[in-house]
């Protein structure tokens, strides 16, 4: 989004169902009634289902951001146990019939850069959907991060699915498809005696491949935005590796 006000705006919201929201605002401001605020250090997490009558004020501003809504079910698919439901974590931005949360996570350096990143996109076509694919995922884990690391006996991060895939199935480009995978490692000791600590780091995958009867072809793209990580210690201070660069792998296959 990128639109301004040229004066100071109440927006009255009468109670409807709603979808999950995740909002990051890089310039302007929404204060709600109940004092909820996004803009000015805070982004904002709105849960599905029910919203509350209330009334947002806009001042007079320029407002630059991202909004996105989706199905809370997606978070089954995004962030989930190991029998494939929302982790218990999540469930309360999925409530059913109950009114919906609201959650105002701090905005980071980080937050900022992906928003950017995500407005001014280079690419297009494919490319440009699975490139925001990516850092729409990349937004949702930054924000969900605080939630899950801390409330007390939580995970310290969320787990996420290796693989997102999409494939088109019917035209010229039949067996054409892609896959996204992010792997997120929370913050964790570096040895036994917990004297240094390895940050956490997402890294984001990404394939392109061909499948038309026994022909097999893929490009396999390891840490996409060449992501800077540590990767493990080996319990020492003096021996931390890194993780691997931005990595290409090709292959091409031919079953008889």
């Amino acid at each position: 989004m990128d639109y301004k006000y040229h004066d100071h705006v109440i927006i009255g919201c009468s109670e409807c169902e709603h979808p999950l929201q995740f909002g990051v605002l890089l310039s302007g401001s929404t204060i709600d009634e109940y004092g909820g605020k996004v803009g000015e250090g805070y982004t904002c997490i709105s849960g599905s289902v029910i919203q509350r009558q209330m009334s947002l004020k806009i001042p007079q501003t320029r407002r630059v951001g991202v909004d996105i809504h989706m199905d809370s079910n997606l978070l089954k698919t995004f962030f989930p146990t190991a029998d494939g439901e929302i982790l218990p974590q999540l469930r309360l931005l999925a409530k059913g019939d109950d009114w919906q949360t609201l959650v105002y996570p701090e905005i980071t350096p980080t937050i900022q850069g992906v928003v950017q990143q995500i407005i001014n996109c280079p690419y297009h076509g494919v490319t440009k959907r699975m490139y925001l694919q990516a850092k729409v995922l990349e937004l949702m884990t930054l924000q969900l991060t605080p939630i899950l690391a801390h409330q007390e006996g939580l995970q310290p991060s969320p787990r996420l699915k290796s693989q997102t895939i999409a494939r088109i199935q019917n035209g010229d480009f039949k067996g054409l498809g892609f896959g996204l995978g992010l792997f997120y490692v929370g913050t964790r000791a570096g040895d036994l005696d917990n004297s240094f600590e390895l940050p956490d780091y997402l890294r984001t995958d990404a394939a392109i491949y061909y499948r038309r009867d026994a022909l097999k072809a893929a490009i396999n793209i390891r840490n996409l935005f060449d992501t800077e990580y540590y990767s493990s210690s080996g319990g020492l201070r003096t021996f931390v590796r890194t993780g691997a660069p931005f990595t290409i792998i090709g292959s091409i296959s031919w079953e008889f």
